[in-house]
Formats: C-alpha cells, structure tokens, sequence
C-alpha cells in the first residue's frame, strides 16, 4: 500500500500547505483512519482552496476533535464552512463554539454528530446564534452525563433543539419504530407512535398495581392517560424517559448487578402472569437495552421500555 506521505504528492500542494499537513495535519489523525482523509477529507477540503494561513487554523482546531474522527471533520463539516470564505480567526472562533458540545456527546453518537453539523453551518449562523445552539444542547444534556439517549438526540438534533422556558418542538431519533423526542420545556418527554396491540399490552402492564413502577410511564392530564388515535388507527402515547440502559448502568455501578437481575426477572414473571408477550421473539427482544435503570431513593428502580413489539395474549 502506497504510503501517506507519498499519497499527498499527487495533490501538487504549495511547499507550505504541503508542509503543514505533511507535519501537523497527518500525525495528528488517526492512523487507522488516514486514508479516509486522503481519499475523501482533504480533497473535500481542497475545493475551496483555503490559504496556509487557514491551514494554521486548522492545525490549532484539531486537538478539540476526538482523534478518530478528525477525519469527518475534513469530508464535510469543514468543507460547509469554507463555502463562506471565512478569517482563519472567524474559523477558529466557529469551531472554538462547537468543541464546547464535543467532550458531553457519548463516543458512539459522535458519527451522527458529525453528520448533523454540516447542515447546521450550511445555515451559516452568527456567532451568537451557534452559541445559543451549543447552550441548548448543553442545558439538555445537563445531569445526563454520557446517558445513551439524551446523547444520541443532541447528536441528532444540534441546532434544532428549543431552548429550556421556550416551548416543546419535536425532534429526531433513528431507530426502529416510531420515537420523537420533545425539547424545550418538555426536555425528556417522549412520543411514541405505536400499533393498537401494542398499546393495549403496554397499558395493561403500566395498569398492573405491581408492575406500574417498573414499566415506562404513560403520562396523564386530568386523569386520563395521554395516549390518542391517530387516523391511521395507531396511537400517540406520551411518555418520558425512564433511566439509564441497564449495561450503562451496571457499567457505573457493578455492585448493584445482583438487584438489577432480580428485578428483571420478577418484570417477565409479571409480564407472563398478565399475558403479555413482549415481541415474537421475545428472547431478542427483550435485551437490556430495553431495560432501564432510574435511581429512587438511593435504590435502582429497574423498568421495560419500548412494547413496539408486544401484544397481550389471547
């Protein structure tokens, strides 16, 4: 495989751009990932022709970016900015902003992230604008740190998310199924959009006196459960989020494995004694990743999250 360094000599890059990406730019990205940015980041970058002044900035941003994926940095994101011709300062500023958000958002959901900015700076915000962003998206993650789904969804969402006293906006997250999560005011509110048999197995779980505390809440308004038809004949159930993942969890607390797989276990003896199948394939289904973990009182409270796939048996 032809070297890095001889790879660059097709570029025909000046002596001092050659020299700073030769020197600081390559070393600086990960090796298992440098023909990434040869092959895709830096003829992206090239496009706009930016300056060996611009190349120095560059160089100062790198360190905020985790280093496998300095590489995206230079397929996409950084290519959207150099499309508004900005000061190297002005770069460096944009960039100093959007590093503040980098070290909250889990290390799984950093791909995503990186998908998203680009059309974030395609919008080419002001300063103040993108530091409204970054404050949102901080206050949303704020006592969620590294959890699975408040990550995911500012990865997701930065720049959609509604700050904390506006009000609620919907917003994004891939996945199997229908979720939306809710920003704003509502921040950790959850919409479901789930088939009639699914409802109606969830319900009759969260209804069960002794299974209640452990299945993921369906909210209410004035005492009725907040949970309405759509046209299509599925439902809109509002919830919110229920806890940590159980292998996230147990990952902080080791010593509490034993009361999470007790906890488990009476959860799919109550399901079975309801007659509730959690999905055809129930084994698979029902993972740890749908269990969750929230902490009352000092104790973990263990629930089931997520009956897109159960129905009540008949």
């Amino acid at each position: 495989m032809e070297r890095p360094i001889n790879a660059l000599k097709r570029f025909n890059l000046p002596p001092g751009v050659n020299r700073v990406i030769t020197e600081k730019i390559l070393p600086a990205i990960s090796k298992d990932y440098r023909w990434h940015f040869l092959k895709f980041g830096l003829p992206n970058t090239l496009k706009h022709e930016p300056t060996l002044e611009t190349w120095a900035a560059i160089e100062e941003i790198l360190p905020t970016i985790p280093e496998e994926h300095r590489w995206r940095f230079f397929v996409s994101s950084l290519p959207e900015t150099l499309k508004h011709k900005p000061t190297p300062e002005k770069l460096k500023q944009t960039w100093a902003t959007i590093a503040e958000i980098l070290p909250t958002i889990p290390e799984e959901h950093l791909p995503s992230f990186f998908n998203r900015l680009p059309k974030v700076i395609l919008r080419n915000p002001a300063q103040d604008e993108l530091e409204q962003m970054v404050a949102n998206a901080k206050d949303y993650l704020e006592g969620h740190p590294g959890d699975y789904f408040f990550g995911k969804v500012v990865a997701e969402n930065f720049g959609r998310i509604a700050p904390p006293e506006g009000k609620f906006n919907r917003l994004s997250f891939e996945k199997t199924g229908m979720l939306i999560p809710l920003g704003g005011r509502d921040k950790g509110g959850i919409i479901r959009i789930i088939r009639p048999n699914a409802f109606e197995a969830w319900k009759k779980a969260y209804e069960d006196s002794k299974l209640r505390r452990h299945v993921e809440p369906i909210l209410e308004k004035n005492g009725k459960l907040r949970a309405y038809v759509r046209p299509d004949g599925t439902y809109r159930v509002y919830t919110r989020y229920a806890g940590t993942r159980v292998p996230d969890y147990l990952i902080q607390n080791p010593g509490k494995k034993s009361q999470v797989e007790t906890q488990q276990q009476k959860i799919r003896l109550a399901l079975y004694r309801l007659g509730i199948d959690y999905g055809p394939h129930q084994t698979r289904h029902d993972h740890d990743g749908n269990f969750t973990v929230e902490t009352v009182n000092g104790k973990p409270v263990v629930k089931l999250i997520d009956f897109d796939l159960a129905t009540v048996r008949t």
